[in-house]
């Protein structure tokens, strides 16, 4: 599948956010949906702006849809956006939950999601090294230690040797 993947003409941002249990209880009242939306939000955030159409496709979690909260989550980021510059976006959002067999873009980006888990969690960087090119971004959320050098990207590549260690 990577090889696969070094073919494909894709990019991908990503947020990570390492569960530090502080936080998590008390900004997220110990729920994953409102920390994942969050990190939803921050996700799109900067990115939305740039295109006029944003067709955003995610994976149905578990037996029930999500597609209202992580539509909510998105314009949040939107909001957020566009308090920071005081500027309006035009740009048209539709996001839909879908299976992988559905949009099968979900399994190509699951995988790059792995490859930044397994850096992560295990300091193994030879899975993301095979699908670093497709990473655009990759932000560090809590990594408040290392910031602005927590936002990685051609300039700054990502190295788990860079992280802060929790």
């Amino acid at each position: 599948m990577f090889k696969l993947l070094a073919d494909l003409n894709l990019k991908a941002q990503f947020v990570v956010a390492r569960k530090i249990e502080k936080v998590f209880r008390n900004s997220f009242h110990a729920k994953e949906n409102e920390f994942y939306d969050h990190l939803v939000a921050q996700l799109f955030t900067n990115s939305l702006h740039r295109f006029e159409i944003n067709d955003i496709y995610f994976a149905k979690r578990g037996s029930r849809t999500r597609q209202a909260p992580l539509l909510e989550a998105i314009q949040r980021g939107v909001r957020n956006f566009e308090q920071q510059w005081q500027t309006q976006l035009t740009s048209r959002v539709t996001v839909q939950a879908q299976t992988p067999q559905g949009e099968p873009g979900l399994s190509a980006i699951d995988y790059l999601n792995w490859a930044v888990y397994r850096a992560f969690t295990r300091g193994e960087m030879r899975y993301f090294r095979q699908i670093e090119a497709k990473v655009s971004l990759l932000v560090d959320l809590y990594d408040t230690d290392r910031y602005p050098k927590n936002w990685y990207n051609k300039r700054n590549p990502f190295d788990v040797n860079k992280i802060t260690p929790l």
